[in-house]
């Protein structure tokens, strides 16, 4: 089996036809949720003993120091060739430069005569980064998060990342988190970490807020951990891969291809749509992608993701752009020449690469943007990593007695239609007592 082609013309569908085409691949979400509350549970009680036991039985490694040492940490960095450090420095600065310039100033506003409110940004202390390590090593990860972490001004940034089965961290990880300020990395990955971070374990500790992409079992134990009392917040739903690709005639079909690859290498659950203006092109489309799989050393991989995508035939801009905001894609690429126009069009999706010269790749490790984004249709509410997930604002107001006087009447009348008597005494008591108060 392979990447499915739908032959009508989505004007030609009902309701029920395009929600069926839309849908999303099924996981066992039932049974993920039950084994991760479990993990979740057995973390809380037996911190690091669990979590080794954990990483015995899903790692198939033993781990007797979950730490990673400074030395192993030094001993990556220095087998990394100055080719290795370059091309991450240059990724480094991209990521830097893009969201230095997400620095918020603090707002200050009088909203009335004598009253003064404020907004102050200040970084979250304690935030636990996720860095997936299973089949890649994914050190893009590690770059996306820790960067904006540090210029957010985190006070501590802790990472969890699975171990090989040599109970190693890949030393491109290692190295990357060195560069870019995390000192403290801990060998665990998958639901064992997310419960680490959201609990504290005797070595790991608990974080205010975790961070990062991950497989089903990451991402359901993110979403369970935010949801328990006095839980860590989350950053948001990301889990796996997702590309829609938009194509037309003037598309090279090579082009097309790989972009649908570059996303069905990354993980079996991946689901890579390709909206196509005639059947044609996707026809084309598809003999290309057949071809270049076959030299894709991932390509078993690729293979099971292409089971999960689709292509649709939309000959009209307005379905394609009706396909895209339904869907909500993680990554939007547009190949059409129509891209800039429809770009402005589209409402959901996580990261749009507009034009042929814009691979997704270059998102991926080096433009500057986040690749942290939201899946399975999140991108309708949520936003991908940005600066602004690493602070929180607090707001401030002060009022003078005069201010005061200025809106108490109109203050009081709404107390009392909410019924709120107390809320019109606070107000009551200080302009009674005001002589007393300003004295």
């Amino acid at each position: 089996m392979m990447i499915t082609i739908f032959e009508k013309d989505w004007s030609q569908l009902d309701r029920q036809q395009k929600q069926v085409i839309l849908s999303r691949p099924k996981f066992a979400k039932q049974k993920a949720t039950e084994v991760v509350t479990e993990i979740l549970s057995q973390v809380k009680q037996n911190g690091d003993l669990a979590l080794q036991e954990f990483t015995s039985r899903y790692d198939q490694v033993e781990v007797s120091q979950l730490a990673v040492s400074k030395n192993e940490i030094q001993r990556a960095y220095d087998s990394l060739s100055s080719k290795d450090l370059e091309s991450i420095d240059l990724a480094i600065q991209g990521v830097e430069s893009f969201h230095r310039k997400q620095v918020q100033a603090d707002i200050r506003v009088k909203t009335h005569y004598g009253i003064e409110c404020q907004m102050r940004y200040s970084p979250i202390q304690k935030v636990g980064l996720y860095v997936p390590g299973g089949s890649a090593p994914l050190l893009s990860s590690v770059i996306m998060q820790a960067i904006p972490a540090a210029i957010a001004g985190c006070e501590t940034r802790i990472m969890c990342t699975p171990p090989n089965q040599q109970g190693q961290i890949n030393r491109y990880i290692l190295a990357t988190a060195k560069l870019c300020g995390i000192k403290s990395i801990y060998k665990v990955g998958g639901a064992q970490a997310i419960a680490a971070m959201a609990f504290g374990t005797e070595t790991i500790p608990k974080v205010d807020k975790i961070f990062g992409p991950g497989n089903i079992w990451v991402n359901t134990a993110k979403q369970i951990a935010t949801s328990i009392a006095g839980g860590p917040s989350i950053d948001l739903p990301a889990g796996p891969s997702e590309v829609m690709v938009v194509v037309d005639e003037a598309t090279p079909t090579a082009i097309a291809a790989s972009d649908v690859l570059a996303q069905a290498e990354h993980d079996q659950n991946a689901q890579c749509i390709v909206v196509a203006n005639s059947y044609q092109k996707a026809q084309l489309i598809k003999e290309q992608i057949s071809i270049q799989l076959e030299v894709l050393p991932r390509r078993e991989i690729a293979k099971v993701a292409l089971n999960n995508s689709k292509m649709i035939i939309a000959s009209k801009t307005q379905d394609q752009i009706d396909i895209i905001n339904a869907y909500a894609p993680e990554h939007l690429i547009l190949l059409n020449e129509e891209n800039e126009t429809m770009a402005l069009k589209v409402l959901n999706a996580g990261s749009i690469f507009m034009g042929i010269y814009t691979p997704e790749t270059l998102g991926d490790y080096i433009s500057g943007t986040n690749h942290v984004l939201p899946t399975g249709g999140s991108s309708r509410s949520y936003s991908g990593l940005s600066l602004s997930s690493f602070l929180r604002t607090t707001t401030i107001q002060k009022s003078t007695l005069k201010g005061l006087e200025q809106i108490a009447d109109a203050t009081i009348h709404l107390a009392t239609i909410e019924g709120l008597a107390g809320h019109s005494r606070a107000i009551q008591t200080r302009l009674r007592n005001s002589t007393e108060v300003t004295s």
